[in-house]
């Protein structure tokens, strides 16, 4: 079991706080969910000026050059100081101008194409000049769908590409709590396709470190689960939650456990087959002998009771899992029907009763049954 560092209190505090604030004080990051399902090989500090322009232009109102100042900059990521700032902010947009980028398209074709068409400095200023290229503009402006929109307050302390990178990839499915991706994904999106071809140190070295930080320095809880082919690896299940929507956290532990993250949504369970008639021998009852309509008539009881058993138990379990969700229009039909067919078997054996001896035998049928 995965586990996080207890939060402290100062923290939810600041948190809380800053929950308060109109929407207007967030800088939120807007970018195509192609452009997040792209490799890109960039450094920590380009991938913040990245954020940075994202998070200060109106995707709304087109515009292919951006002006950068400095102190903005600093201001959203106070941890990397201010005395080399400058040098580092003009090293990553000359970076960035030579960096291109790997798209996989829908027809299965991979797309390459530069961030940046331009790109001006003038040290001592304060600020740089970038023009992002044709190809960039679609994925950034005028975006009407398949896009995600990221608040920057609450992943911009994540020290490590690989955990903003994975953030990107957790935030599109943040509505559904969980995303899987096969792994020869992953190492496409981490850039990883000839580093750590051994999955075992992929995942001690990739994906485990970017799951922790996500955890501890952004609004996210983080947890995985490793699907196999045979014997090898072949898909990560990524299960997440919004740290402001938990109240598991152990304030006693030194460390404690997000339970929740390992809650699954319920399984329709597989209804049994109904006895025929004329064949007994059915798989979910070899061991019954018919001799007579009074031994079907027990077994097609039998086979009520225990599904409406199963499907009641599914409700139940779909109703903790999330007090909104119910039984589809189908089930509950069957539950309904299971109801009628028990109340029939009643009504043939009290028809019956004076050769059949009563009804006693179907309540300890049921009896029996639900009490397992």
């Amino acid at each position: 079991m995965f586990v996080i560092e207890t939060f402290k209190k100062e923290f939810f505090m600041k948190k809380e706080k800053n929950n308060k604030k109109d929407n207007k004080n967030r800088h939120l990051v807007q970018q195509s969910n192609a452009l997040i399902e792209t490799t890109q090989k960039m450094s920590l500090v380009e991938r913040r000026l990245m954020y940075h322009v994202l998070s200060r232009i109106n995707p709304k109102k087109p515009q292919q050059e951006y002006v950068l100042r400095v102190e903005d900059f600093a201001q959203d990521f106070p941890q990397m100081g201010s005395g080399t700032i400058y040098n580092q902010l003009k090293d990553a947009v000359v970076s960035l101008f030579k960096r291109s980028i790997q798209l996989l398209t829908e027809r299965g074709t991979t797309k390459i194409f530069y961030l940046l068409q331009e790109q001006e400095y003038k040290d001592g200023e304060g600020y740089l000049r970038m023009k992002f290229s044709d190809s960039t503009m679609p994925l950034i402006f005028d975006l009407k769908e398949k896009f995600t929109t990221m608040v920057l307050e609450n992943f911009k302390f994540l020290d490590s590409v690989h955990s903003l990178k994975l953030y990107e990839l957790l935030y599109q499915y943040k509505s559904q709590g969980w995303r899987e991706i096969t792994v020869e994904d992953l190492r496409f999106f981490f850039g990883c396709e000839d580093t750590y071809p051994d999955f075992k140190l992929f995942k001690q070295k990739v994906i485990e470190p970017a799951m922790k930080e996500i955890s501890e320095k952004s609004d996210l809880l983080v947890q995985a689960e490793y699907l196999r082919t045979g014997r090898f690896v072949t898909s990560v299940k990524f299960i997440f939650v919004e740290k402001t929507d938990r109240q598991i956290i152990d304030a006693e532990c030194e460390f404690a456990e997000v339970k929740n993250l390992t809650k699954k949504q319920p399984l329709r369970p597989a209804l049994k087959r109904h006895p025929n008639p004329r064949k007994f021998d059915l798989d979910d009852y070899k061991s019954a002998e018919p001799t007579s309509r009074r031994e079907y008539i027990k077994l097609k009881f039998a086979w009520a009771v225990e599904n409406y058993k199963r499907i009641t138990g599914y409700e139940k379990a779909l109703k903790e899992y999330d007090s909104k969700m119910t039984l589809k229009a189908k089930d509950q039909e069957l539950k309904s029907n299971y109801v009628k067919i028990m109340a029939e078997c009643y009504d043939e054996y009290l028809r019956y009763a004076f050769t059949w001896g009563g009804t006693g035998v179907l309540d300890e049928i049921k009896e029996d049954l639900t009490s397992k």
